[in-house]
């Protein structure tokens, strides 16, 4: 269930977002509903509600941390790490205050479906992915 194209389906499902599915359409996921999902985010904002309880709709475990918590002991118990952060823009404006800066080394081994900014900070750091 590890293989590569198991991840991408999975990031796929998750790339869909709270706002995509109604809460009252179950999904049928079959064995990737058995996954154990760790999300980690920007706590008490309306983004990690929004998704912890939808990744809790459709998945076995749900956790969520702070991003800057993030590491392998973390993130141990888990099969995949969805990483965010708040929006960078508000009203439109960019505020320069609400980026973070990803420090995760390169021994970090978990999956991870990182949304928006935040996604290729990690990949520029961990060089395991990068922009095309």
């Amino acid at each position: 269930m590890r293989s590569i194209l198991s991840w991408m389906i999975l990031g796929c499902f998750v790339s869909w977002g709270p706002s995509a599915l109604a809460a009252d359409e179950p999904l049928d996921l079959g064995d990737y509903q058995k996954l154990s999902i760790l999300y980690a985010g920007a706590p008490g904002d309306e983004r990690e509600t929004a998704w912890v309880e939808f990744l809790g709709q459709h998945f076995a475990k749900v956790g969520k941390i702070s991003l800057e918590e993030l590491s392998n002991e973390a993130a141990a118990g888990y099969d995949v790490v969805v990483a965010d952060w708040k929006s960078r823009y508000v009203d439109g404006e960019y505020q320069s205050d609400r980026g973070h800066r990803v420090r995760l080394d390169r021994s970090f081994s978990k999956p991870v479906i990182g949304i928006g900014a935040v996604g290729a900070e990690i990949a520029r750091r961990t060089s395991k992915l990068t922009w095309l």
